[in-house]
């Protein structure tokens, strides 16, 4: 991979973009998420916020000028719930992934996400899964949800824990092969690819461009046991960041 990548002087911000997403995009979300919640406590239904949530990332992708591009739409199984597994290089994935992956899925988030007014209960509505990462025990628990979870609906994990902050892919932790393990459903590798350039972790700019989502073959893990779930998350993580490392 480039150094250019990880080298600050290379940072690069587009200001309009920059201005416009944050000047709409704070009150935007605002905005999406009050009505995810009127409309879910009329209905009940989680799907609600689910959509809701797609317009909320594909609006604020569009304030920004970033565009994405999905290959392998026809790798997703219609009738089966999967466990997807994807690199993470910036926020931008997020919006990525809710916008245009054509699924409904549990999204498992830090918990303090879920601490934000408004935003964080919308997520509960939707049945987000908050995870602690501090807590070792908590978080076990938190993954043997997310494999009941993936019985009824599909389930997204960033195996990172965090955003890359150098734009490589870092190693893949054991939380994803313990969901598994115990869950049995398959697995959708993704690799995101141009999202780091687009705001880089701890950065406020925004770079206008495009993000490339290539969804990867599914991988049936029906019988794995602890250490072929690990050789299997650490196979992933090692062809994840070969395409990133190409592009």
């Amino acid at each position: 991979m480039s150094q250019q990548r990880t080298d600050a002087k290379t940072y690069r911000i587009n200001l309009f973009s920059t201005f416009i997403g944050w000047t709409f995009g704070v009150p935007w979300t605002i905005l999406i998420a009050l009505s995810a919640l009127l409309v879910f406590a009329i209905v009940r239904k989680g799907h609600v916020v689910h959509s809701h949530s797609k317009v909320w990332a594909r609006g604020l992708l569009k304030l920004t000028g970033i565009s994405v591009k999905i290959h392998g739409l026809e790798q997703i199984p219609k009738d089966q719930p999967v466990l997807i597994v994807a690199n993470h290089q910036s926020m931008c994935d997020i919006l990525a992934l809710a916008g245009y992956l054509p699924i409904p899925f549990s999204w498992i988030a830090k918990k303090e996400l879920f601490k934000i007014p408004i935003f964080g209960t919308a997520m509960t509505a939707a049945k987000y899964i908050p995870i602690d990462r501090k807590n070792r025990e908590n978080a076990y628990k938190t993954l043997d949800l997310a494999a009941d979870v993936l019985q009824s609906q599909s389930v997204l994990i960033f195996p990172e824990g965090t955003r890359s902050r150098t734009g490589e892919v870092r190693k893949f932790k054991y939380g994803a092969a313990h969901i598994i393990m115990n869950s049995n459903q398959p697995v959708l590798p993704i690799a995101i690819t141009n999202s780091f350039e687009r705001m880089p972790p701890d950065r406020m700019g925004i770079l206008p461009g495009n993000i490339q989502v290539r969804i990867l073959p599914i991988i049936s893990t029906e019988g794995l046991d602890r250490r072929k779930s690990v050789l299997l998350l650490s196979r992933l993580q090692q062809e994840i960041s070969a395409i990133v490392a190409e592009s």
